[in-house]
């Protein structure tokens, strides 16, 4: 792997890290300083909302403007972001406003830190890919481990103050990323990457799945806490070691690619597994629960794989800032959607509901990539 890409997963793999501590806690923390079922949906859904007006002029900007000084801002951004949510408690419309602003951070330093891969990176290491998902998945675990651990010793807003610490150190730390070269297209270049059928496919298969990943926000802490009585360790330790094992899932796909499996098989077992997981995730036996939580992240960790395959597939490097900006917009979309819609279903009805329709979802993606199989298999 080549040193650009390296120093593109590290970074990458420390937004994880940061973001991941509190991504499983944050409702149990909303819940605790008193904000309505509503309120929380509101709040849950500014990160997607934020991401989705800001995505595509983040991703052109990445074209235009050097990703390692972009990357910078985000990551101070989200930093200071961190340790104003610690300083106002309940304020509703305080929150509203930090978490846009720390949300704007977050899509800045991400979308900057994948342009980067995109850019640097070679189309036909299809290893590179394995090795970028995976590491920032399994820092994406450890992060959820530890802040599991942290938690059940010191409050969360001790906790908050100590990651916005660390991301503003990460943030000096961008000056030893690589200065992408910088273009200037016309709008109608991205047009005719973006108008064909197969994109549209694509883009519609990970809308589809990606709204689940609203209900893992807003309902899975609350699941684990209130249904499974389980401890922040607990927690910690349930939810770190299946997402740390996405990176043997990760690796697994990339084998199989490599191994000349269809992508189009990458797809169909991402989605059922991403389906079975989440039906035995919401059994209120643990041991259960856990092997479905691992086979749901076996199916996320697969079409992560496909999401990155495919806009290497799909697009020009020399437009992945634009490209990279469009796919976070979906993303993100899709998060919003199920952020909006999960948080009071989960209030309301039960904890276990959203991840019923999350299932659901995972099924209408799959009879959807079943009927236009020839054009995803290209």
């Amino acid at each position: 792997m080549n040193t650009d890409v390296r120093k593109a997963t590290f970074f990458v793999s420390m937004s994880k890290l940061i973001a991941q501590t509190m991504l499983f806690f944050w409702g149990i923390y909303y819940t605790q300083i008193g904000l309505t079922g509503l309120e929380q949906g509101i709040l849950f859904a500014i990160f997607p909302l934020v991401s989705i007006l800001s995505a595509i002029p983040v991703g052109l900007l990445n074209d235009r403007i050097s990703s390692r000084r972009l990357a910078m801002l985000g990551y101070t951004l989200n930093g200071l972001n961190l340790w104003l949510i610690s300083l106002v408690g309940g304020n509703f419309w305080a929150l509203l406003i930090i978490i846009a602003m720390g949300s704007f951070g977050v899509t800045l330093s991400n979308l900057s830190i994948d342009s980067i891969f995109y850019k640097t990176g070679d189309k036909n290491q299809n290893k590179q890919i394995g090795n970028y998902v995976g590491s920032y998945l399994f820092a994406a675990g450890f992060g959820v481990f530890i802040g599991g651990f942290i938690l059940d010793s010191i409050s969360i807003e001790l906790w908050l103050q100590i990651t916005g610490t660390f991301t503003f150190g990460v943030a000096a730390l961008t000056a030893i990323l690589p200065k992408t070269e910088t273009f200037k297209f016309e709008f109608k270049e991205y047009r005719k990457d973006i108008f064909k059928l197969p994109v549209f496919l694509f883009i519609s298969m990970i809308f589809i799945w990606a709204i689940h990943m609203g209900a893992e926000i807003t309902s899975y802490g609350l699941l684990l806490r209130e249904d499974f009585g389980l401890s922040y360790r607990q927690m910690g330790a349930y939810m770190g070691t299946a997402i740390m094992a996405m990176l043997l899932w990760a690796k697994l796909a990339i084998y199989l690619i490599e191994k000349k499996w269809p992508i189009l098989h990458i797809l169909y077992s991402g989605l059922i597994l991403s389906a079975i997981g989440h039906l035995l995730m919401i059994i209120p036996r643990i041991d259960i629960s856990l092997i479905g939580r691992f086979i749901h992240e076996a199916g996320d960790a697969f079409m992560l794989i496909f999401l990155y395959y495919g806009v290497r597939s799909l697009f020009p490097s020399k437009r992945s800032g634009g490209i990279a900006g469009l796919v976070n917009f979906i993303q993100m979309s899709a998060i919003a959607t199920g952020a909006l819609m999960f948080a009071p279903i989960g209030q309301t009805f039960g904890n276990m509901y959203p991840f019923l329709i999350g299932t659901g979802l995972c099924i209408i993606a799959l009879v959807l990539a079943i009927r236009f199989s020839s054009l995803i298999k290209h």
